[in-house]
């Protein structure tokens, strides 16, 4: 299976014509351009389901942190709401686990405030939009959706000393407890956020190299070779954690150890988002990447760096813009499937490369991904993978 290619940036200077570039895509003869060569994943088989999976230290190094983030936890949900509340569709389940448990969901954390409530006959929390309205939740009666979450979060500091986050994300994802049943679709996109103001420590390590490794290999693998999920491309890692140098923040009484066992393992993961510990406005912008990938899901895979344009190429673009279906099959072989763009021949599937509404604050040029299936799915764990040509960013960029 090709390795996961969101994180591409090989930078390609032209003259002429673009010898180096992947296949399908070109420039003008004789023109002269510096393109930077990137990837974007799309995920079409999940769909508007999205399974968050929270995973938080609890260890006493965190005792310091709990009044302000207590303070930040609704404002990490926050993006999935606004993305709701633009109409789109979406199917949300969260859940809850401590680095020092046993991968069991906690409905209610053990550091929650007073009349706090978690879930109502659930571990986790279920809530569903439809043109922007609630039309499914289990929430407790007079307590909103960011209050339940926050009230879940707030799992206190009085776990082992040591934070085993990976093992409980391990156990969260591949040996759920009977009561979490659920939780977790097959056909959901699942989101990974690791809470710590420390570095992991698996409780199994015996080498770092290889450890790293080994969970380097968790978060982008196939499910059937040990891997989170059968499709590695509908997983995002989201870490909040003291990156490689550490942080401190005195306005807040924030502060993080070097976390760069963490870092290493999320910078692999072809969708990832990395936030500081310490940063006031990390927190909230943390799972924009996830509610981003929902937005593109439901029919705007935007286009997130600036296009070159040209007045005379097809629809006034240069045909720099390739797209292949990537799927995983039942018997867990890879088929990729080149996608030719909507030409008027009939050909379907096809894409297009056109301006969306949905698109207008989350790509430069306003400009997205659009599949014509003709009324058809895709296939199940299926990912559309777009290689296109954008502008190299400024020098120092």
């Amino acid at each position: 299976m090709p390795a996961p290619m969101a994180s591409v940036r090989m930078v390609v200077c032209v003259v002429g014509v673009l010898g180096c570039a992947p296949p399908g895509v070109s420039t003008e003869a004789g023109a002269r351009r510096c393109l930077a060569v990137r990837t974007l994943s799309i995920p079409q088989s999940w769909r508007d389901g999205i399974d968050v999976l929270l995973v938080v230290a609890d260890t006493p190094s965190m005792a310091p942190a709990l009044p302000e983030m207590a303070r930040r936890w609704p404002t990490l949900l926050q993006p999935f709401v606004e993305v709701a509340a633009l109409g789109n569709p979406l199917n949300l389940h969260v859940g809850v686990v401590t680095s020092d448990g046993d991968g069991r969901l906690q409905p209610l954390g053990a550091g929650a405030r007073p009349g706090c409530r978690g879930p109502v006959g659930s571990s986790y929390l279920r809530h569903r939009w439809r043109a922007g309205v609630r039309t499914e939740a289990n929430l407790p009666a007079g307590q909103g959706l960011l209050d339940t979450f926050a009230c879940m979060a707030q799992v206190g500091a009085a776990g082992s000393a040591e934070p085993h986050l990976l093992d409980a994300a391990y156990r969260a994802i591949h040996l759920p407890a009977a009561e979490d049943s659920g939780f977790l679709r097959d056909e959901a996109g699942l989101v990974v956020v690791l809470v710590t103001s420390e570095d992991d420590v698996a409780a199994a390590d015996r080498s770092p190299a290889a450890a790293v490794a080994r969970w380097q290999e968790f978060f982008t693998t196939p499910a059937h070779l040990g891997g989170a999920k059968a499709n590695p491309l509908d997983v995002v890692v989201v870490t909040i954690d003291g990156r490689r140098a550490g942080c401190t923040d005195p306005a807040t009484s924030l502060a993080a150890t070097p976390a760069p066992r963490l870092e290493s393992i999320a910078e692999t993961v072809a969708q990832h988002r990395m936030v500081s510990f310490c940063d006031p406005e990390g927190w909230g912008a943390a799972l924009e990447v996830s509610a981003r990938t929902v937005v593109s899901n439901l029919g705007g895979g935007c286009i997130p760096y600036p296009l070159v344009f040209d007045p005379a190429g097809p629809g006034g673009l240069l045909s720099q813009v390739v797209a292949e279906d990537v799927t995983v099959r039942d018997d867990w072989s890879v088929s990729d499937t080149p996608m030719p763009r909507c030409d008027g021949t009939g050909r379907l599937p096809c894409f297009r490369v056109e301006a969306l509404d949905v698109c207008k604050t989350l790509s430069p040029d306003g400009v997205g991904i659009t599949v014509d299936r003709g009324g058809q799915d895709p296939p199940p764990h299926t990912t559309l993978r777009v290689t296109y040509a954008a502008r190299c960013p400024p020098p120092g960029a």
